[in-house]
């Protein structure tokens, strides 16, 4: 009984933790458990990068970093510039 309590009890505080690491990413940014180490950027839509997993926060698709004020902003915003 007890094992089932503690088993019961890891997966509820694997929940929190993993839902708490989420909602730290900001407006027009995803948690993502396998994210590029790269970011895409206004200059670099596309950057060329390594293949390796980084769980991390990263721009929604269609968003790239702006610059200046390193938050997410549409692509479409800075393509037009």
């Amino acid at each position: 009984m007890k094992f089932i309590f503690i088993a019961i009890l890891s997966i509820f505080i694997t929940g929190v933790l993993s839902s708490t690491e989420q909602s730290g990413c900001g407006e027009n940014e995803i948690f993502n458990e396998c994210g590029s180490p790269c970011d895409k950027t206004c200059a670099e839509p596309f950057p060329t990068c390594i293949e390796m997993c980084q769980a991390r926060c990263e721009c929604k698709p269609g968003f790239v970093i702006h610059s200046t004020t390193k938050k997410c902003v549409d692509i479409k915003s800075v393509q037009n510039n």
